[in-house]
């Protein structure tokens, strides 16, 4: 009886490791950015070719006590092209907000504002790892300013785990 419910739960969690081992559905990476921010995380679950998630970008001044502190979050909606099974293309679309946290608030109020990028991307996953490289247009939304709409070039890499 002892053996027979080893057998058991071997056989079972076998079964319940290989299934999510061949999910891979979602994704979780360490991002560096050239544009508004400099290192952050992103989080990514697909659904067939659609992916959505979330991606934080903070931003360090070099100089802690008289610069501030800077950070993004964005939504990503991204669509695959299944060209290969370890190299595909993508498109990225991430509205957010940008907001800058002064180191005295009292001198100055927290600016936020819309945020998005629009990119076009490569990811290469070898096995369980993730490898990404996307570049595009981001953009600000800005009331307080006359020109109202700002932009630069955005570009972000990443390296994550599949799981």
């Amino acid at each position: 009886m002892r053996r027979t419910l080893i057998a058991l739960l071997a056989v079972s969690v076998v079964l319940v490791l290989s299934a999510s081992a061949t999910a891979k559905n979602n994704t979780l990476s360490l991002t560096g950015t050239y544009g508004s921010t400099i290192f952050g995380l992103e989080y990514e679950t697909r659904f067939g070719n659609f992916g959505i998630g979330l991606d934080t970008g903070f931003l360090l001044g070099a100089h802690p006590a008289a610069t501030p502190f800077a950070m993004r979050i964005n939504g990503l909606l991204r669509y695959y092209f299944n060209l290969s099974p370890m190299f595909k293309p993508y498109i990225n679309l991430a509205p957010g907000v940008w907001m800058v946290f002064p180191v005295t608030p009292e001198a100055l109020p927290v600016v936020s504002y819309f945020d998005m990028h629009a990119t076009a991307g490569l990811e290469f996953t070898p096995g369980n790892f993730r490898i990404a490289a996307e570049a595009g247009y981001e953009f600000f939304v800005l009331p307080s300013t006359a020109a109202g709409v700002a932009g630069w070039f955005f570009f972000k890499g990443a390296v994550g785990y599949r799981f």
